[in-house]
């Protein structure tokens, strides 16, 4: 049995047009915004771990590089 509301959306969706300048603005600000999406995907987890490593790094290294420097000590 079908839905008599469901074939009129059905019917409308296929008789509406998008002029093609307003499609290709919308598709145009969809990939620059999936761009935007994948560069932080990629980079920021790996910037934020590099900058955790980095200042854990330092603190836990400072009393080690002094010990080198002077075991006897």
């Amino acid at each position: 049995m079908r839905n008599n509301f469901q074939e009129l959306e059905r019917q409308e969706m296929e008789q509406r047009t998008v002029p093609a300048k307003i499609k290709n603005g919308v598709d145009a600000q969809v990939g620059f915004f999936q761009f935007i999406g994948s560069l932080f995907e990629l980079y920021l987890p790996k910037m934020v771990d590099l900058f955790v490593h980095k200042m854990s790094s330092d603190s836990d290294n400072a009393p080690k590089k002094a010990q080198k420097r002077y075991p006897n000590k």
